[in-house]
């Protein structure tokens, strides 16, 4: 690979990386990047960012510079470099290291601090990740895993993030089960208890044993052979046991269909009066004489009920993170449709405050990927209005104002895009696009 070609080639991966906040690999592209090109000035850019949303703010300072030693006008290395510093970010640096590296400093103490930079640069991930480590300390594991998820979803591909969630997950279950005397049996509401883990598995089996105990009754107490439902079809008599006794000419075998006939009809029609709830697919199933075919196709088609139901466990059984996790792997997978589905119900009926305000954000995304403009507008506007001092905000505000412009709303677009530049100067977002929307004639 020549020089150029490298060097593209792993600037624009580390570039895609980052769009998925997925930092930690970026870096390692980046590095490769100028191994290529040592005075690449937007890999050298890029990589400082890397480093400050992980908080190496010296390593990001040094980036820079390098940056602006080759390139002096028109390079955002400049703003970045204001950026960090300004003289209260400063005292923040100074601080982190003064309070979160010193073991004589309070564990609150700690604690309170990294809520604040939070509160103040919900963009760096190593605040969510010592706070998620302080709590996990402390055996405090929901708290933990609320914020090492939202350090994974800045950084995706930290492996010792994932480490740390699935340490804290496997204790937090040990927990729970070692506590079960704990529980109290009198908020258990019997009303809401679902065996919906195992209902289409249940529903299979139930029809399987009712098909086989109306088999033994239409043969007398006799067992039956139950053929495939094509063999059936092909061969009827063969699926039924004939006496040795019996005259096997056409007229006697006739009859003895018509009569087997006669008193299946007779069977079926009282066991149709008995109150099973049972559908009428799996009536049909029995009264056919269920096959292996068939008690398949039941489950494939109890498999096809609508997708929003099939997660209503979760809510359930108070995994909503874990559902919210499949959403974020679908997202990744480019099923948009899907995501979509779990992020609105996550945002519609989780009660964490955290969950709901991600999923509306990744709502908004899937629905645009998915080419539903108008939902994503909706969902956009939702996240804008409901949570403005949140991580995604200056990215929701930068992408609808886009999304707006293409769909020729000009007008609309410079209103968001104004709010951008005039609630957050500092962002990288305001950048040559949101100039050249905001500079159109509406």
């Amino acid at each position: 690979m020549d020089k150029n070609r490298g060097t593209k080639f792993h600037y624009q991966k580390a570039l895609n990386l980052i769009k998925k906040n997925n930092v930690t690999e970026a870096i390692k592209e980046l590095k490769l990047c100028l191994k290529f090109n040592p005075n690449d000035v937007l890999a050298l850019n890029l990589l400082g960012l890397g480093y400050y949303l992980k908080c190496r703010f010296d390593k990001a300072e040094e980036q820079w510079k390098q940056s602006l030693s080759l390139k002096r006008k028109n390079n955002q290395a400049a703003d970045y470099l204001e950026l960090i510093t300004k003289k209260d970010f400063l005292e923040l640096r100074q601080q982190y290291r003064k309070i979160l590296f010193n073991d004589s400093a309070a564990k609150s103490k700690k604690i309170n601090f990294l809520k604040e930079i939070i509160k103040k640069h919900d963009e760096l991930i190593e605040p969510y990740l010592i706070l998620g480590l302080l709590y996990k300390e402390d055996q405090n594991y929901q708290e933990a895993l609320k914020y090492l998820y939202q350090a994974y979803d800045l950084d995706s591909g930290n492996q010792n993030i994932k480490d740390y969630i699935m340490e804290c997950e496997n204790n937090e279950k040990a927990s729970k089960f070692f506590n079960l005397a704990e529980i109290d049996l009198s908020r258990f509401n019997l009303d809401k208890f679902k065996i919906s883990k195992y209902k289409k598995e249940l529903i299979a089996l139930i029809t399987a044993l009712l098909a086989v105990f109306l088999i033994f009754i239409l043969s007398n107490g006799e067992p039956l052979e139950i053929m495939e439902r094509s063999e059936i079809a092909d061969n009827t008599t063969q699926s039924q046991r004939t006496d040795p006794g019996i005259n096997n000419e056409n007229n006697n075998q006739a009859a003895n269909n018509n009569n087997n006939n006669s008193e299946n009809e007779s069977a079926a029609n009282n066991f149709k009066k008995l109150d099973l709830n049972l559908n009428l697919m799996q009536y049909q199933a029995i009264n056919n004489l269920v096959s292996l075919d068939l008690i398949r196709n039941i489950k494939n088609k109890e498999a096809e009920k609508n997708k929003a139901e099939v997660f209503e466990q979760y809510f359930d059984q108070d995994r909503e993170q874990e559902l919210f996790n499949h959403g974020l792997q679908r997202f990744r997978n480019q099923r948009y449709e899907e995501a979509t589905i779990i992020f609105k119900q996550l945002y519609q009926l989780s009660d964490a405050d955290y969950l709901k305000r991600e999923s509306l954000f990744l709502l908004a995304r899937s629905s645009q990927l998915e080419e539903d403009f108008e939902a994503a507008e909706e969902y956009y506007r939702l996240y804008i209005n409901n949570y403005p001092n949140t991580n995604y905000y200056v990215e929701a505000l930068y992408t609808l104002g886009l999304l707006l412009d293409e769909r020729g709303k000009v007008a609309a677009a410079q209103q968001v895009l104004q709010e951008l530049r005039e609630k957050r100067p500092d962002s990288s977002y305001n950048n040559s696009k949101v100039y050249d929307i905001l500079n159109k004639e509406s």
